[in-house]
């Protein structure tokens, strides 16, 4: 085992990988997830993707820093599909957590993308309450006519092992749609890193 060790190192040493530890909060959903074990050049991750009407659906993920929850929350609309979220704040409850906490979501941000070669994309902001219309890239191939508006949350001061998200009650097509809440359980690992050119 020693000399597997060894052997092991001085590998990583002539092709410059990198040991790391990883954390990352994988959902505990079984239908929706979406996970990947990584590889020299990206780490693994977790995400949980849900169905929200015909034509919209979310993903989200988090992960924590030193001394806080990372979420990120992304809605694809299809061309001619219209969303609203109600409130702009995230609720955590953990039974590490004194109280449920809420993380106010940021502005969404969307990569409309250049039409024609030479023409560059760019981004947009919508406030968080805006009602978000799919069909900016229209035109293009799919994936990249699914129009992606993102927005993140934090919570300073958190690092529960174990929480529950709830997502605020969402206006997709003009019609009211609440989310399961979804569960996420803390995941550490180790990660070995290469060279990626």
């Amino acid at each position: 085992m020693k000399k597997v060790f060894i052997v092991f190192t001085f590998t990583c040493f002539l092709i410059g990988c990198a040991v790391q530890s990883i954390s990352y909060y994988t959902p505990l959903a079984g239908k929706g997830v979406i996970a990947s074990g990584g590889d020299s050049c990206h780490p693994p991750w977790a995400s949980y993707r849900f169905d929200i009407a015909e034509g919209i659906y979310g993903v989200v993920d988090s992960h924590p820093s030193h001394d806080s929850l990372n979420l990120s929350l992304s809605f694809f609309l299809k061309p001619g599909t219209t969303l609203q979220i109600s409130n702009p704040e995230l609720v955590i409850e953990s039974p590490e957590l004194p109280h449920p906490m809420k993380a106010t979501t940021s502005e969404f941000r969307l990569i409309i993308y250049g039409r024609k070669e030479g023409e560059k994309g760019h981004a947009e902001n919508f406030k968080v309450t805006d009602i978000l219309k799919g069909g900016h890239n229209t035109g293009l191939p799919e994936p990249y006519a699914i129009d992606n508006f993102r927005s993140v949350a934090k919570l300073s001061g958190v690092r529960p092992h174990f929480f529950k998200l709830f997502i605020p009650k969402l206006i997709a097509n003009r019609k009211s749609i609440q989310i399961e809440p979804i569960d996420f359980k803390l995941t550490e690992e180790t990660w070995v890193s290469g060279f990626c050119a």
